[in-house]
């Protein structure tokens, strides 16, 4: 009887201890399971908010560079970005040998502009031009403003006639626009344009179409001003 009493003694003392183990071992089980859904959790909170700060810098990126390449004032490309494009757009136009023209344009007496109306209102007509600019042209076209009062507009695969027939229509909107410079004023401006195509036997850098069309904008301001000129 002391054997059997001692035995069964013995055998509840290991089945306690064996139920203590599994209790703990599940706990345990448990625990790990619980610490891996909460890792899992953090991992996957971690990788939206990471993904959430690469698109915020994507956007950022963009928003720099758009900035860096526009002109403030119009929204036109600025200077810096068109001495980029039209020297690659002149180096592929000469070994495609397709045309390339640009347009040289100019605000008629703005400078009196600014002196009637103030400043304020030399930067509404600068606005007013630009708009018209890119109503006019392609989406294709590089318009840009190219310091005060003067823009440029290249024009990939275009021959001269084409840039005329754009200059012309330009010129005649600008003149023909009423432009709000306060609640109740409106005035009118011209635009004086000169206009040019690459020359593939002539031309070795962008520098020389930009020259010519300067000096048919010069041309077109010696006429009287609100005339579009063009030399080859």
């Amino acid at each position: 009887c002391e054997i059997f009493f001692f035995s069964y003694i013995i055998a509840s003392k290991y089945n306690e201890t064996q139920r203590h183990k599994i209790q703990l071992q599940n706990e345990l089980i448990t625990q790990k399971i619980n610490n891996e859904q909460e890792l899992e959790a953090k991992v996957e909170q971690r990788t939206l908010e990471l993904s959430q700060i690469n698109e915020q810098l994507e956007k950022t990126k963009k928003i720099l560079f758009r900035d860096s390449i526009t002109d403030k004032l119009s929204g036109l490309y600025n200077r810096r970005y068109f001495d980029e494009i039209s020297s690659i757009l002149f180096n592929a136009s000469m070994r495609s040998k397709e045309h390339l023209s640009v347009l040289m344009l100019d605000i008629d007496f703005f400078k009196k502009v600014n002196d009637t109306y103030g400043h304020n209102a030399g930067d509404k007509v600068i606005n007013a031009c630009a708009k018209i600019c890119s109503k006019l042209a392609r989406s294709s076209d590089i318009v840009t403003r190219y310091g005060g009062e003067e823009f440029v507009i290249l024009l990939p695969t275009t021959d001269i006639n084409e840039a005329l027939n754009l200059a012309q229509r330009i010129k005649d909107n600008i003149a023909g626009s009423d432009i709000s410079i306060n609640d109740k004023d409106f005035i009118k401006v011209t635009m004086s344009i000169g206009t040019t195509q690459i020359n593939h036997e002539a031309d070795t850098k962008v520098e020389d179409i930009i020259k010519r069309a300067d000096i048919a904008l010069y041309k077109a301001k010696k006429r009287g001003r609100n005339h579009v000129e063009s030399l080859l």
